[in-house]
């Protein structure tokens, strides 16, 4: 074993720590993308979350190596689960901040952050570590709150939109998965948002975006989606529309809307 070249345990580490669809934001995985959001409730990505993890955490304990390797990976995707664990996330990203230099960040290598906290009503604290979190995220490329029942108020939402369109603006943020558990309009993170390739929503903005990067456009179950409100989306570049709401359902929505006249660049 000790005679194998680092890029091929890289290679074997990289398999053994892979989550279909996950990170994907490039146009050519779209099919990735599509089979991801079948989970709707995110069961079996969860599982392979733990799994993963599992996996990746014991080949860290073999050799210091081998913990280098995968240490990348170990932080690559990082989910919240309660108040508590953002709290002990962002003094752990502070602490380690404070004691690498910028080219031995351990998080730099956050490319997925996700909350999946479920109906709880998230206290100033939380928000704030959650801040803190993204502060420390320097290269986030996904961000999901998708399978989070829990509520932020409106009043202390600020901080989390103003960092999240920042990532946008400056063109690291790739994806986002809202959920609309977190309580702030979802055109106020999407205006400024030219970096943004795959959206994954259960309900979309009332007023008029643009998104001249978008490819993917996910509608989730969890809402009906009125035509007005895709009419709202100026995305030019939009190849894939992938729609598991009533999208479209003429009982629920009094405006006739042709897909391929809003996306003519639209594919399916």
């Amino acid at each position: 074993m000790q005679q194998l070249p680092i890029e091929l345990w890289s290679k074997i580490f990289l398999l053994v720590s892979h989550i279909p669809g996950a990170l994907d934001t490039d146009i050519s995985n779209s099919k990735a993308i599509e089979a991801y959001s079948e989970d709707e409730s995110g069961i079996l990505l969860h599982y392979l979350y733990s799994e993963t993890l599992r996996t990746k955490l014991a080949i860290g304990r073999v050799c210091s190596s081998w913990r280098r390797l995968i240490t990348p990976k170990v932080f690559e995707y990082i989910i919240i689960r309660s108040a508590g664990q953002a709290l002990t996330v962002a003094r752990l990203l502070q602490r380690l901040r404070s004691t690498q230099d910028e080219d031995t960040y351990d998080g730099r290598w956050i490319k997925r952050l996700e909350i999946v906290m479920e109906y709880t009503y998230w206290g100033e604290d939380t928000v704030d570590a959650l801040a803190i979190i993204l502060d420390h995220c320097p290269n986030l490329v996904v961000f999901s709150d998708f399978f989070s029942t829990g509520r932020i108020p409106n009043n202390t939402s600020g901080p989390i939109v103003e960092r999240l369109k920042n990532m946008c603006e400056h063109g690291h943020l790739r994806r986002i998965e809202s959920s609309g558990a977190i309580a702030f309009p979802l055109q106020d993170l999407l205006i400024g948002t030219p970096s943004l390739e795959v959206l994954m929503a259960n309900h979309l903005s009332i007023y008029n975006v643009s998104l001249p990067n978008l490819h993917t456009l996910v509608l989730g179950p969890s809402s009906t989606i009125f035509a007005f409100e895709l009419a709202c989306i100026e995305g030019p570049n939009l190849r894939h529309l992938i729609t598991r709401s009533k999208v479209l359902d003429p009982s629920v929505s009094y405006v006739h809307t042709n897909i391929k006249a809003l996306f003519p660049k639209i594919q399916h």
